[in-house]
Formats: structure tokens, sequence, C-alpha cells
């Protein structure tokens, strides 16, 4: 049982070097369910709601899907724009930072408040978003466990608190499915959340939801069940890209974009193989396909940092890192990962989608518009 989040004060957080963050393992529209009870609390200064009964049974969260709030939505309809955020990530402050091992002894407060202030943002926002996406990373936990479900079910609990006019789309993430997804963890992961991979049209935008594990190599001989999750996912990916491209052509859609944990590249398309993007030869295989389809941009998280760059021979897609809703990243004067400061704060993306392009922009959780104008 985690303890109350509103006894810690997240202004003054103290950072702690530890380990790079690999070497380290810790072990939807309509949404009718609301909390019944609610206080409220000071955090860095904003009015932030807790729940007053943390062990209520949490919403199901599946129920502000997007693929239900935009069914046949292909049709462009207008300017738009969506939220988009990445690695909540409940526990890293404690299993990372910290380096607490001992489920006793790991809770959330920081991560909890962190993402009320997010869920905060948007409901405040005028308009609303058309949808919110994380990228990932949900919590900190790998195994399918009682600390991680329970985690799972603080996120929740958050989630059912945004508008239930903004569908929410989910993308796993490594700590969510394990560097090496075994279909114990993918099938949690759907029945907590909803599917690993999916598409679906907002307002004539085409979303393309991908597990980016399967693009990570981690295991040297990889067992037969990952690789035929990995063909399944292959065959589907390229047939949503042969689809998109097919739309894009022919008018149905106005554009297309990706949502996946692991980036591409951090910076240039090029660059050598890291933890934190995808192994180089499968990048440049779907680098070029994703290209070739007309797809615009790809929206990723994982880094804990903002990043990103351009691909194609005439940079016609754009690779779009975004750092954390929770604890952000930094790297130490001796090489080492430590938390993120001033310059790399905690926040989200807004996107703006229109009849031409799409321009973003990240914001501060503590900095984040209230309008958005088109």
């Amino acid at each position: 049982m985690i303890r109350d989040p509103t006894s810690w004060a997240l202004c003054f957080l103290s950072p702690s070097p530890r380990n790079q963050f690999h070497n380290f393992k810790s072990s939807r529209n309509i949404l009718l369910l609301r909390l019944s009870s609610t206080k409220t609390s000071q955090i860095c200064g904003m009015s932030v709601e807790t729940p007053a009964n943390k062990d209520a049974v949490p919403p199901d969260v599946r129920l502000k899907d997007p693929r239900k709030a935009f069914q046949m939505d292909a049709k462009w309809r207008g300017p738009f724009f969506f939220v988009q955020g990445a690695d909540p990530q409940f526990g890293m402050f404690d299993g990372f930072l910290r380096g607490k091992t001992d489920p006793k002894l790991i809770s959330w407060e920081e991560d909890i408040a962190l993402m009320r202030i997010a869920a905060n943002d948007l409901n405040k926002m005028t308009p609303l978003p058309a949808f919110f996406v994380i990228c990932g990373d949900l919590v900190h936990e790998f195994d399918v466990n009682p600390l991680k479900k329970a985690q799972e079910r603080d996120l929740l609990r958050i989630l059912a608190d945004i508008d239930p006019a903004i569908p929410i789309a989910l993308i796993p993430g490594n700590h969510d499915i394990q560097n090496t997804p075994t279909a114990l963890a993918i099938n949690h992961f759907k029945d907590t959340f909803g599917p690993d991979y999916y598409t679906f049209d907002a307002r004539g935008l085409r979303c393309i939801c991908i597990n980016s594990q399967f693009f990570k190599s981690f295991e040297a001989t990889p067992s037969a069940e990952f690789l035929q999750l990995q063909k399944d996912f292959f065959r589907w990916f390229d047939g949503e890209i042969d689809r998109t491209a097919h739309d894009l052509r022919t008018g149905l859609i106005q554009h297309a974009v990706v949502f996946q944990h692991i980036a591409w590249f951090l910076e240039r398309p090029d660059e050598p193989d890291d933890y934190f993007n995808v192994d180089y030869q499968i990048r440049q295989i779907y680098l070029q396909k994703l290209v070739y389809a007309g797809i615009k941009a790809c929206f990723c998280g994982h880094y804990h940092r903002n990043g990103g760059g351009k691909a194609g021979p005439h940079g016609e897609l754009e690779v779009v890192v975004t750092s954390a809703i929770g604890m952000t990243l930094a790297v130490g004067t001796d090489g080492q990962l430590v938390e993120g400061k001033a310059d790399n704060p905690s926040g989200m993306r807004v996107v703006k989608v229109t009849d031409e392009s799409i321009t973003h922009d990240y914001f501060p959780l503590h900095e984040f518009p209230t309008e958005v104008k088109l």
C-alpha cells in the first residue's frame, strides 16, 4: 500500500546518481465511472485532487479507447490538436533514482502527483484536445506481480479523472511488457489497458499505434514464442503501412502518424545502436517504408528527454522524441544517468494538425497552455 501522496513535497527532490538506466531492473470515448470522493492538495503551488479512497476498484480505461470514439472518422474535418505524453512510469523515482528493490519500501507519490498535474492540465484546455496519447512506460515495475498491479491501479484512477470527452490512447513500453515481451506480459497489458498495437482514424488523421519492443534485440537467442509474436506484429504493421500509403494517395485520409515507445533514432537516422533507439538494421528498413508511404511523423518516448530529427531524402518524415510526464533524465558529469533538471522539466507535447502540416511544441507541466489557437 502506498503512502498518502499529499505527504511529500515535489519541489524539493534531491537528485542522486544511479547506474545507467539500461543496467537497472527493479525486479478510453465515454467514461461514466468517476471517483466518488476526492481531496485537494497543494503541489508546487498547484491544486491537485487526489482520491480519498485508494482501495476503490479502478475504472476500465479501455472504455476511453479512441477506436470507439473515432469510428469511421477518416474524413478530414478541419484543423485540430491532440496531446502526446510519455513515461509517467509510476515507481521510477524510488525504483531507479533511489535504487529501491524491496516492494514493501517502493512508493510512487512523486509519480502520482506529476500525472495528476498532467490530468489537470488536460482538463483545463480550451478547446479540449481531440485525444490524449501516452507513448509507453505507464509504470516502472517490469514483472507481472502485485507491485506492478498496484502501480497500474493508481494510474487508472488518475486517467479516470481526465475529462470523459478526451479519448485516451495507450502504447506499451518496455517496463509495461518487458524488454523482450512474453505472451504473459502482453496479455496482462491487454487485460489492463487494451491492445498492444492497433490503428484508429481521428478527424482525418491515421494513427498507427505500435509495439516497438519487437524492434529491439535484447536476447541473443529469442524464444520461439517471441519470434511468433514478432512475426505476427510485422505482418500487421507492414499491412497497415501499405493500407495507409493507399489511403493517403487516394485522399481517404489527410495525414498519418505513428505512436511508439522506443524512437527510431534520437538525433540522426544513421546514428549507432543505443539502448534508447531502434536497432540500426530494422530502423533503416522501416524508415524507408514509412517515408515511401507518406507518413509525416513518429511520436515516441522512452528517452526521458526531448530529441528527434528528420528522415528521408527531403526530410519528409519527422521523428519526435518527447520527454517524460514523470521523472526526466540527464547525463551526469560521470556519464551516468541522473534525474533531469530545470532544462528538462516533466511535460507533454501539444500537436497541431492542419490541412497542410503537423506542428508541435513541448510544454512543462507547470507551464502548460490552457488555450490552443489553430
